[in-house]
């Protein structure tokens, strides 16, 4: 059995996470999970239930076994992907479990894998700006799978290993993107393609397209129609241009497409939940990046020169920056949030994580050693760990839309029973018994705003039911005033009855 040298290693991994909603046709009316489910396009997902192997085929690449060798070794991907899912069994806790795979009975998470057809190839091409940029590129070209050791690349070509999609009861679905880069060899690459993976939609409108931040063309080559491309770039000329705009934003058309069947396009729309770019998961195998940057960053006045630089790289990675693009401008001030956005517990040995409001993050080092400890571990635990996260913050501002001043009680009850659900189900207060599962996902929370969220959320909804009892007052007190003067009235009546009768 032959192992891939070093150049032939993948060298990062890209998992682009995207929370999302589907509302009617009034624009307003968000469906529920059993709704999206009814409307979901089946010609690209399958069903997992009880057997979740083809979830954990992200981690397949990294087994450094080349494909003529696992040809010939069909049960070894099944083993591995046995092996890590018995890892994750062991590593949850039970009712964690039931929110991460569908279990078939308790119904909180419907799980989903892409059902690739064997006729497309299974890619992500993320093209960065040039003059002639449809003529430039060629989705076919063989040549693309050569190694780039370039810093400078204007294209990027990545290995689909999995597209996952998770359906929730709260009515939030994840888009899950796992991809792996085995051909471009820098920092400066991976946070390219970090940047310009996670855009669905154009951030700005550019008075030069060549200046957008997204990709000027992004191609999913592993759709099954030919609904694959998307050109940024026309589309940000098709906003200067058009005096009337057809659509508030741009956003890839292909996301419906794969999302909801055909039928059902017209009336039903696409929303991400939280954000126009997409949460993002990375992890990169580098020795010498991993011994420059898993060091102690509380750094001492005389190593403040030599920290500085480090910092600004740092940052742009964890913060989903462009190279030299850092947005934190002085050292100070990276430092403190550096601080509270890194996870330093096995910094001594070569691995550093960190965490924002828009990424998880690693750098590790190389080796078989690694995956089985680091690498297996990122793509198939601490991911599935930022997804919870993701879902809980997609499921309490979902909430928070939901809360209306003119709600009746029947739609407050039934408000206030979905929230019971969702603190039972999916608002866990650890995840895991294991200390760094238990860290991370404190650190993950900490950034997405978990706690200041829930807080809000729930002063609303005491406002909410407060004003619901005094509303319920007022029309008691009036119902209690119309019999008191019913009464009244009747004694008034038998009295004069009885005067007159006398």
């Amino acid at each position: 059995m032959e192992i891939k040298d070093k150049n032939e290693r993948v060298y990062s991994y890209h998992t682009f996470l995207l929370p999302f909603e589907i509302l009617k046709s009034d624009h307003e009316t968000l469906c529920s999970k059993e709704e999206i489910e009814n409307v979901l396009n089946q010609e690209y997902w399958k069903r997992l239930s009880g057997d979740h192997l083809s979830a954990f085929d992200s981690v397949i690449p990294t087994n450094g076994i080349k494909k003529d060798d696992r040809k010939k070794n069909n049960n070894l991907t099944e083993s591995v992907a046995r092996l890590v899912e018995y890892n994750q069994e062991q590593y949850f806790h039970s009712n964690v479990k039931k929110a991460i795979h569908d279990d078939g009975r308790s119904g909180i998470v419907s799980e989903y894998v892409f059902q690739f057809d064997e006729k497309n190839t299974k890619r992500v091409i993320l093209k960065k700006f040039c003059e002639n940029i449809k003529e430039n590129i060629n989705t076919n070209d063989e040549s693309t799978n050569e190694n780039k050791n370039t810093d400078d690349n204007n294209e990027y070509v990545l290995k689909v290993s999995n597209v996952r999609l998770k359906l929730f009861n709260t009515g939030i679905g994840i888009l899950i993107l796992e991809l792996c880069n085995d051909l471009y060899r820098s920092f400066k690459s991976v946070k390219d393609i970090n940047e310009l993976g996670r855009h669905i939609s154009l951030p700005y409108i550019a008075l030069e397209s060549k200046n957008i931040a997204s990709a000027q063309i992004l191609i999913w080559d592993f759709l099954h129609s030919d609904e694959k491309e998307y050109n940024f770039g026309e589309k940000n000329e098709c906003f200067l241009n058009e005096k009337s705009l057809k659509e508030k934003t741009y956003m890839v058309d292909f996301l419906k497409n794969i999302i909801l069947k055909k039928e059902h396009r017209s009336h039903h729309d696409f929303k991400p939940s939280l954000d126009d770019r997409m949460f993002t998961c990375c992890l990169i195998q580098d020795d010498g990046l991993a011994r420059e940057y898993s060091r102690d960053y509380t750094a001492q006045k005389d190593d403040d020169a030599q920290f500085e630089k480090l910092s600004k790289c740092l940052y742009e990675y964890i913060y989903i920056d462009k190279d030299d693009s850092c947005t934190a401008a002085t050292f100070s001030f990276r430092k403190n949030i550096l601080n509270n956005s890194l996870y330093h517990r096995w910094t001594e040995i070569g691995t550093i994580y960190g965490a924002s409001h828009t990424s998880f993050v690693a750098i590790t080092g190389e080796g078989e050693f690694l995956d089985t400890i680091i690498t297996w571990p990122f793509l198939t635990q601490y991911v599935e760990i930022a997804i919870l996260v993701l879902v809980q913050r997609a499921s309490i501002l979902r909430f928070q839309k939901q809360i209306q001043s003119n709600m009746d009680n029947k739609k407050i009850q039934k408000l206030q029973s979905e929230y019971i659900d969702y603190r039972n189900q999916l608002h866990f207060f650890e995840v895991s018994s294991q200390e760094q599962g238990i860290e991370l996902y404190e650190l993950i929370r900490k950034q997405l705003y978990i706690k200041k969220e829930m807080e809000a959320l729930e002063k609303n909804l005491e406002i909410l039911y407060e004003k619901n009892n005094v509303d319920y007052g007022n029309k008691f007190n009036l119902f209690g005033l119309f019999i008191g003067f019913i009464a009244i009235l009747s004694i008034l009546l038998d009295l004069m009855n009885f005067i007159l009768g006398r």
